[in-house]
């Protein structure tokens, strides 16, 4: 029998666990080289490409917004007919309303109206008068003249005594008069109902655009939507600085992102960005980078320090993704198998894939070849 001495027994029963251990550093320097990779291919794509591959930002889910209000004094909420969340059509009844200015301004109006209109009428028959009366009175003049020309003519003969002709001359005169005063008092009836009928057409239409505005106080919305959580209550009166009585949201969902300074950079209309909204996130789209800033709401401003401002992006959202109008949501860039897709819309991204593609690679032979050592050192 083979007698082997117990120091050779433990350097052979040692040697797989050696080599295990060796294999196993070696995974950790690969890795320690791959994550130093990735953090240095971050830092130079963040400063080769602006911020871009390192973007975030803070948004809202929104839709457009459409106020219905009571442009009115002292307006009084009578009824509503909607809910917070309610689906609405356009031309749906939200809320009635009822306005003691308005009501006297609708009366005061309707009285001004009425006398106007009588006015006209008066304006009106004169003239239907004088239009009757200047035949008659054309006729007269003709009539007295051609006496006139036949009394001057006997006159002369001796025929006719002065007396005659003088009545006859008097008459002539009157009838000429009569018809100078009918012919002049039809023109100024004219240029007098001229701005009568004007200031009844303004009052008419003030007093009808008010009516259908008023709408005998019900308001209704212009378009499809959903009622947003501002909603007035029953009994409030409306103020001329809060006389929003409901809001409207319709359209499409998107984002309404506050891109803080830094990270416009090499954002650009139609590159892809993740949004996240807790445990769910879908893809967006930068549809508008606004030229206008503006301080970011409460919940995104930081605690004891300056209060921050971002500029306006728009980003639009699948319909399939069901955020809630509202919703706070982050924005940022997808990185390796998290949003593949999103890689080949950003610059620098192209070397972030082949450092996480060969990481990728030498994590599954790594291990292999660990677990391949595993049952030699066993044994």
């Amino acid at each position: 029998m083979l007698h082997v001495p117990p120091k050779q027994l433990q350097a052979v029963a040692s040697g797989p666990l050696k080599v295990s251990r060796l294999r196993r550093r070696k995974l950790h320097k690969v890795l320690l080289t791959g994550f130093v990779l990735i953090v240095g291919g971050l830092i130079v794509a963040d400063v080769i490409g602006g911020s871009t591959l390192l973007f975030s930002a803070e948004g809202i889910v929104t839709r457009e917004r459409v106020a219905i209000s009571a442009p009115y004094e002292n307006t009084r909420i009578r009824e509503l007919f909607v809910r917070p969340g309610d689906r609405v059509e356009a031309g749906q009844k939200i809320a009635a309303v009822e306005s003691g200015a308005v009501s006297r301004s609708v009366a005061d109006l309707s009285v001004e109206r009425a006398r106007l209109r009588s006015r006209l009428a008066e304006i009106e028959a004169r003239e239907a008068a004088v239009d009757e009366l200047l035949p008659t009175a054309e006729a007269a003049v003709k009539q007295f003249k051609s006496y006139l020309d036949r009394v001057s003519g006997a006159s002369a003969g001796g025929f006719v005594n002065d007396k005659t002709v003088t009545d006859i001359v008097s008459a002539h005169f009157a009838a000429a008069e009569k018809l100078a005063s009918l012919q002049a008092e039809k023109k100024s009836r004219a240029k007098e109902r001229e701005p009568y009928v004007a200031a009844l057409a303004d009052v008419s239409a003030s007093y009808d655009s008010l009516q259908q505005s008023y709408g005998s106080g019900t308001l209704a919305t212009p378009v499809a939507g959903y009622v947003g959580t501002r909603l007035g209550a029953v009994g409030e009166v409306l103020s001329a600085s809060a006389a929003t009585v409901a809001d409207i949201y319709t359209g499409e969902s998107y984002v309404l992102a506050y891109v803080q300074d830094g990270y416009t950079l090499g954002v650009e209309p139609g590159q892809r960005v993740k949004v996240e909204l807790r445990s769910r996130s879908t893809l967006g789209v930068v549809a508008q980078l606004l030229p206008v800033t503006a301080a970011m709401p409460p919940e995104f401003q930081m605690p004891a320090r300056p209060r921050l401002r971002g500029q306006l992006m728009r980003v639009s959202i699948p319909d399939a993704a069901d955020f809630p109008i509202g919703e706070q949501v982050k924005l940022s860039v997808c990185y390796f198998d998290t949003c593949e897709s999103l890689m080949d819309t950003i610059r620098p991204s192209k070397i972030l894939q082949r450092v996480a593609k060969r990481v990728r690679e030498l994590l599954p032979a790594a291990s292999g070849r660990n677990v391949q050592a595993r049952p030699s050192a066993a044994l």
